[in-house]
C-alpha cells in the first residue's frame, strides 16, 4: 500500500476515533499521538519540560486520534498508560503510550487532556479547539441555553422546573368544537390510524 494510500485510510479512521470520542454519552478516553511529520519530529517522545523551555506548545492539529474506548469506572490515567503498554486491546494500532502523547478524558460531558510527561501527565487546558467541543456540545445538549459552557448535554433538568407543554399538548387538550359532519369522520379516522 503506497503512502497516500494508507493516509486516506488512517486519516479517516483518526476523524471517526474523534467524533466517537465527542459524541459519546458515556464517561470515555481517547488516545492522541504526534502525526509523523517534519513539522513534528522534534516534539516526539519531549517532556514537557524541554517543550516548554523550547517555546512549544502541544497543537491539536499535530495529533492523530489513535483509539477511543469507554473510560472504566474507577479508571486513573496510570491505568491506561498501563493497559496500552502491557496488554493493549487487540483493534488497538498506535505505538504504546509514550512521553508526548496526549490523553484525553470525558467524565460528565467534560473533557480534560493530559500530556504524558516522564514522570506523570501534566493537564492541558485548552488543547481542544473550541470548535470541537462546541460543535460537539451542539449535537448533543439537551439544553440548548447551556451551549457554550463546555459541558456536553448537562445531563437531566432541575425536576422541580415544570416545563412548558408542548403545542401538540395544548391542541389534545384543547375542547373540541364542533365541527361539520365530514371532518368528524375524518379526525376519527385519522386518530384510529395514529395520525393524529
Amino acid at each position: 500500500m503506497d503512502i497516500k494510500a494508507w493516509d486516506e485510510i488512517h486519516g479517516k479512521k483518526n476523524r471517526k476515533n474523534l467524533q466517537d470520542f465527542l459524541r459519546s454519552d458515556t464517561d470515555s478516553y481517547l488516545i492522541q499521538q504526534l502525526k509523523h511529520t517534519d513539522e513534528t519530529a522534534q516534539e516526539s517522545y519531549r517532556n514537557y519540560a524541554w517543550i516548554e523551555d523550547n517555546g512549544i506548545t502541544p497543537q491539536f492539529s499535530h495529533y492523530d486520534a489513535v483509539y477511543t474506548d469507554t473510560l472504566p469506572l474507577d479508571t486513573d490515567l496510570i491505568e491506561l498508560y498501563l493497559k496500552f503498554n502491557i496488554d493493549p486491546p487487540e483493534d488497538y494500532t498506535g505505538h504504546s503510550i509514550s512521553v508526548s502523547d496526549i490523553i484525553a478524558l470525558k467524565v460528565e460531558g467534560v473533557v480534560t487532556c493530559f500530556y504524558v510527561d516522564d514522570l506523570g501527565f501534566k493537564a492541558l487546558p485548552g488543547f481542544f479547539p473550541e470548535d470541537y467541543l462546541k460543535n460537539a456540545e451542539m449535537a448533543m445538549e439537551d439544553d440548548y441555553d447551556m451551549v457554550g459552557d463546555g459541558i456536553i448535554n448537562n445531563g437531566p433538568k432541575d425536576p422541580g422546573i415544570k416545563e412548558r407543554p408542548s403545542v401538540l399538548e395544548k391542541l389534545k387538550e384543547a375542547p373540541v368544537q364542533e365541527k361539520p359532519e365530514r371532518l368528524q369522520k375524518a379526525a376519527i379516522r385519522s386518530a384510529e390510524r395514529g395520525l393524529e
